[in-house]
C-alpha cells in the first residue's frame, strides 16, 4: 500500500513504515508494532492512520488484507516512559471493512471524550 498523501501532509502509512516515521508522529503503539515486525516478530499486517480525514481511505488502503480489522489508538502521547494512559482510548475489534471509515473516526473521537 502506497501512502495516502492530501495537501502534501501523509494522513496513512503502511504499519511497517512506522519505524520511519517515528514514534512521536505515530504513537508508540504503532511504533512497537513495526519494530517488533521489523526484528523479525509475526505482526499482523495494518496501516496507521494519522488523521481521521484519513477513515475514508482506509477500505482502500487495507484491499489486499483479510477481515474483520482491529481499530486501535496509538496516541503520540500514551504510554510514555513516566504515563501510561490504559483503556483511556477506545478499541474496537471485529470492524468490516465497509464500516472501517466510521469505527476510525470513533477512535479518534474517544480521544478526546471521557471513558466510563
Amino acid at each position: 500500500m502506497a501512502s495516502t498523501s492530501t495537501e502534501g501532509s501523509t494522513f496513512l502509512a503502511p504499519l511497517a513504515e512506522a519505524t520511519v516515521l517515528g514514534r512521536s508522529r505515530v504513537g508508540g503503539k504503532a511504533y512497537n508494532l513495526a519494530c517488533l515486525a521489523a526484528a523479525g516478530l509475526r505482526v499482523p499486517p495494518g496501516v496507521v492512520v494519522l488523521a481521521p480525514e484519513a477513515a475514508a481511505a482506509v477500505p482502500r488502503a487495507v484491499a489486499r488484507l483479510d477481515g474483520p480489522f482491529a481499530v486501535r489508538s496509538s496516541a503520540t502521547a500514551e504510554d510514555l516512559a513516566g504515563v501510561s494512559f490504559a483503556g483511556q482510548y477506545e478499541s474496537v475489534l471485529g470492524v468490516s471493512r465497509e464500516d472501517l471509515p466510521e469505527v476510525v473516526r470513533r477512535v479518534f473521537a474517544s480521544a478526546g471524550a471521557g471513558r466510563r
